[in-house]
């Protein structure tokens, strides 16, 4: 993991020593791809076996997931597990208030017009392209920019800040942003985000992968 092989369009082979950092980079993407590809193989073997006894396509699901994650430092994590909570909130709106006033219209039963927190535009700044901040995150890796966490914040507050009303930024100069999230305001730090969410293999641990 300390050098990265690649094949030149004519076929010749350079070998590059990586840095410090890029070979850190390696390693933890190398170690998150084998993670993930136990996770879903080992949630594949139980529900193929769990199918086998359950003839009955109906069945009770249990989601267990992190709750809303307001940490004294937050980062890229907590960044992570508040947009699946979004996500969550997102789906119970639906069912729970949308869909059921529709079926109540539907059979022409009168009920009061619920109103709820549509967290839609919080979920647009997190996630919709091009501008989100994850694919703005992503845009900078794909692209292979060495574009610093600090670069990545003011990416940031030149695309959202006074832009999107659930996008903010500390009163002080700091590292730091803020979303306007349906349960509160988190401010999330920004260093470590691009190295986080940077998991691009090289193709020679591919390689070894394969053999």
């Amino acid at each position: 993991m300390t050098t990265q092989t690649t094949v030149t369009g004519r076929g010749s082979i350079l070998h590059m020593k990586l840095t410090c950092d890029q070979a850190q980079h390696a390693k933890h993407a190398f170690c998150k791809f084998i993670y993930g590809e136990m996770f879903n193989y080992l949630i594949g073997r139980m529900n193929s076996t769990s199918a086998e006894f359950v003839k009955s396509k109906s069945f009770i699901g249990i989601l267990d997931i992190f709750g809303f994650e307001v940490m004294p430092v937050n980062s890229f994590e907590q960044l992570c597990i508040n947009f699946a909570n979004e996500m969550l909130q997102q789906q119970f709106n639906k069912h729970i208030f949308v869909l059921e006033q529709e079926r109540y219209a539907a059979e022409g039963i009168a009920v009061s017009v619920i109103e709820f927190q549509d967290n839609q535009e919080c979920l647009d700044l997190i996630q919709k392209p091009p501008s989100g901040i994850m694919p703005l995150l992503d845009e900078q890796i794909m692209l292979k920019r060495k574009t610093t966490d600090r670069q990545l914040l003011t990416i940031y507050h030149q695309t959202h800040l006074e832009k999107h009303a659930n996008y903010a930024k500390p009163r002080f100069e700091s590292d730091d942003f803020v979303i306007k999230h349906y349960a509160g305001d988190v401010m999330y730090c920004i260093n470590g985000f691009i190295g986080k969410n940077n998991d691009n293999l090289h193709e020679d641990l591919m390689d070894l992968l394969r053999a």
